[in-house]
């Protein structure tokens, strides 16, 4: 069985939202709940995944990142170099330093999913 596992972004997501929806489906979707939705730390964030998904098969998990969320996964995937099924990043955050777009933040970004998807 795929186990999914929803993250996501600043704020959170309200009852109507896509996100609400998909982790409605059945009990193998699974929202990672942050302690602080509205001020993200990085690190916490991602030790937060990472504790979500220490008792599953990674081989069987999906990542549904939004926004932040998708962030979030590529620090995650950073990190622990640990391997899953796939992730789905919807709408990825643009990351902005000092009002000018950081091309390599995003590109780690995606360099990093890239990596950990590659089997």
């Amino acid at each position: 069985m795929v186990h999914y596992f929803i993250i996501p972004g600043l704020g959170n997501s309200g009852p109507n939202h896509w996100q609400t929806h998909f982790e409605k489906l059945g009990d193998h979707f699974t929202r990672i709940n942050q302690q602080e939705w509205d001020a993200p730390s990085s690190l916490d964030w991602i030790e937060t995944i990472d504790k979500a998904l220490e008792d599953y098969d990674l081989s069987t998990v999906v990542l549904i990142g939004h926004s932040l969320g998708c962030t979030a996964i590529a620090n995650w995937a950073k990190r622990y170099q640990k391997h899953v099924k796939g992730a789905l990043l919807v709408a990825p955050a643009i990351l902005m330093h000092r009002n000018i777009l950081s091309q390599q933040l995003v590109l780690t970004m995606f360099h990093s999913i890239k990596l950990t998807l590659k089997r």
